[in-house]
């Protein structure tokens, strides 16, 4: 069976992914927050969140930003007016029209990532700033995706997560000049029980492991209670992309 992109992933409606977040809304919060933390917000006008999923990061944005959701998938922009529908390799916006672009949490399922940041390139104004966050290559998260979730998920996971200096040298091959840093944060849940529904339906673990099989691998990312609540432990690598004024 050939590897699903991620459109065909996130295809059906009704996928659980959304259903995860819109069932538990606040339980990323601090996600979102740190990848708002890099953007310079005083210079950032315009900003395109791509791929948007159901547009949860808008929330957490100041109200002058004026934002743009883009979406691989039609099982996320179907029915939802934060977000449009759109391919990797074609984004319908004009030439340097946005001062920002974030992509969060998704580069590990395109086909062509070096296609996609073209793209990013061409819509951003001269030193637009491109933020892009995903989970790091030879990390626990990477185990716990492309081992874990690939075992209990009936689609698997393959994802091709980012390795620094790779990913580095694809973004400056493209137009940018690059930082690197890493983010850890926690995922926080009302209590243990929402927090193994949460990773059921999010990462669609439609072949059913035990409550104690979930909950040992997460355990290996790192669980604990704080205030009434249960916090999972998840980390990005982010590059913090400069346009190039090259470019």
């Amino acid at each position: 069976m050939s590897e699903l992109t991620y459109s065909e992933i996130f295809a059906d409606p009704e996928n659980t992914y959304r259903l995860a977040m819109e069932r538990v809304p606040r339980a990323r919060d601090a996600e979102f927050i740190a990848i708002r933390e890099l953007l310079s917000l005083g210079e950032v006008s315009t900003l395109v969140d791509i791929p948007a999923g159901g547009g949860y990061l808008k929330q957490h944005l100041p109200k002058h930003i004026h934002y743009t959701g883009l979406e691989f998938s039609h099982g996320f922009s179907h029915g939802n007016n934060l977000v449009k529908h759109c391919t990797e390799a074609s984004l319908p916006l004009a030439n340097e029209s946005q001062s920002a672009v974030v992509s969060l949490a998704a580069a590990h399922h395109l086909e062509n990532r070096s296609a996609f940041y073209t793209e990013v390139a061409r819509i951003l104004e001269p030193k637009g700033c491109f933020i892009l966050a995903d989970v790091e290559q030879s990390s626990k998260i990477d185990w716990f995706l492309n081992t874990f979730v690939n075992q209990w998920n009936s689609q698997g996971h393959h994802g091709r997560f980012l390795d620094r200096k790779e990913e580095s040298d694809t973004l400056r091959d493209c137009g940018f000049e690059t930082e690197f840093t890493r983010r850890d944060f926690f995922w926080r849940f009302e209590d243990r029980s929402q927090m193994l529904s949460f990773a059921r339906q999010l990462f669609r673990l439609d072949l059913n492991p035990s409550d104690n099989e979930l909950l040992s691998a997460l355990e290996r990312l790192g669980i604990s209670e704080e205030q009434d609540q249960t916090r999972l432990l998840w980390s990005l690598c982010c590059f913090i992309a400069q346009k190039s004024s090259r470019n």
